[in-house]
């Protein structure tokens, strides 16, 4: 990632570096996201969302958004529209009225800048698949459990 010139290069390391399983992994590259000459401003957004959408790493990102949120803010300001792209990324895959709480009371008081639509379309995707999982969730699972039951011994 660091060596190469080449961008689609770069953006497929990128990726392929939040694919990891390992948590301690996943935790170290999302630090490195603070230093500037070890992950470039603009490549930043990537970094995050590639572990967001990595099961083991969404939980991460998520804490990592809220305990160096105002880092996070200084860095891109108020008028960036990255925060928005941040802000969806990294609450995208949430689905409980658990998550939801925690979204809406850690911006509450929150200067989001530009991202102010993107947070209030994440609130309202949130809401979309907590009512998604209670209408649906019992439905699939009784499906799946009698196309692929589990061998009991």
């Amino acid at each position: 990632y660091k060596t190469t010139n080449i961008p689609s290069d770069r953006g497929q390391l990128l990726k392929a570096l939040g694919d990891s399983k390992d948590i301690f992994t996943l935790q170290s590259y999302l630090d490195m996201t603070l230093n500037k000459s070890l992950v470039r401003g603009q490549d930043f957004h990537s970094v995050l969302s590639s572990v967001a959408s990595n099961p083991a790493g969404t939980l991460l990102a998520w804490r990592h958004l809220q305990r160096h949120w105002d880092a996070i803010f200084d860095m891109f300001h108020s008028g960036s529209f990255t925060m928005g792209h941040i802000i969806k990324s990294v609450t995208g895959h949430f689905s409980t009225e658990f998550d939801f709480h925690q979204v809406n009371q850690f911006f509450l008081h929150k200067d989001v800048g530009a991202g102010k639509l993107a947070l209030k379309q994440s609130l309202e995707e949130i809401k979309i698949s907590i009512e998604f999982r209670k209408t649906c969730e019992g439905k699939i699972i009784s499906w799946l459990d009698t196309k692929f039951p589990s061998d009991t011994v």
